[in-house]
């Protein structure tokens, strides 16, 4: 969903980034959280916008 690795995932709910409950061996991570982390800004280079000519 998020379009990054699962491992990466895990790092940002260690880091605190991505809030996450654990219950038994599974991680569940609520819908609006995973909304917010898809419009955060990623790092590196922004994307070209589209320029009309």
């Amino acid at each position: 969903m998020l379009g990054i690795s699962t491992v990466r995932v895990f790092q940002l709910i260690q880091e605190g980034v991505l809030p996450a409950v654990k219950i038994g061996r599974d991680w569940f991570v609520k819908q609006e959280d995973v909304e917010a982390a898809k419009k955060r800004p990623g790092r590196g280079r922004p994307k070209k916008e589209a320029t009309k000519k």
